[in-house]
């Protein structure tokens, strides 16, 4: 088994990475698409003629729009709203995609390791997983760690945020106002050691990592 883990900030450096690690025939492949939120990485795969693609999400409006997006593949594409780590996962894929630092919103190390070993369990013996992790970096710490500054200003109201690092807690936390509503989202630091050991306890191998 092989896993690609790559670092990257943005759909576009997303496509150009992946277009590295992956064929560029992608036409007899299945895959595996855990916390897709509204897919839009998944272009990519449809770019490539992937043969049928699984989504397991538990955000209902996320799949909606997804479904919307995608509306013209019909069957190449299954969705299944459900809880990724509660879900029974009963087929094997060719490809398994965590995207979008998905990894990090998982509050435990508990979880995080769970959702590395139902990667493992999900791929075919010479299957590919692709893992997308943004490096905390220093620059975007200071720019957002004092008050709120823009993040976007497309759709109706622009998003801004700020960023709080605890680093005793090994947890950042995020907040969000766009518009009138207010968000904060908690999400677990980790560290490159714990998933080199989640990673090598499930009987996978890191045969790539892709910096951008």
């Amino acid at each position: 088994m092989k896993l690609y883990d790559f670092l990257s900030p943005s759909h576009d450096e997303v496509k150009k990475m992946l277009g590295n690690v992956l064929p560029e025939d992608l036409s007899q492949k299945t895959m595996l698409d855990l916390a897709s939120g509204e897919g839009t990485h998944l272009a990519f795969f449809f770019d490539k003629k992937i043969k049928e693609i699984s989504v397991v999400d538990q955000n209902t409006e996320g799949l909606n729009k997804l479904f919307e997006r995608y509306r013209g593949y019909g069957s190449n594409i299954t969705l299944i709203n459900a809880d990724v780590l509660s879900f029974k996962y009963n087929n094997i894929f060719d490809l398994v995609y965590l995207g979008d630092n998905s990894i990090q919103i998982f509050n435990t190390y508990s979880d995080q390791y769970k959702i590395i070993d139902i990667i493992a369990k999900s791929l075919k013996t010479d299957g590919v997983a692709v893992i997308n992790i943004t490096l905390i970096v220093e620059e975007n710490i200071l720019k957002f760690n004092n008050e709120y500054k823009l993040i976007s200003d497309e759709g109706d109201e622009p998003l801004q945020g700020k960023i709080k690092v605890d680093i005793f807690n090994q947890e950042l936390v995020y907040y969000f106002i766009n518009g009138t509503e207010t968000r904060t989202i908690r999400t677990r630091i980790l560290l490159r050691k714990e998933l080199e050991e989640m990673v090598d306890s499930v009987g996978l191998v890191i045969s790539k990592v892709s910096m951008y």
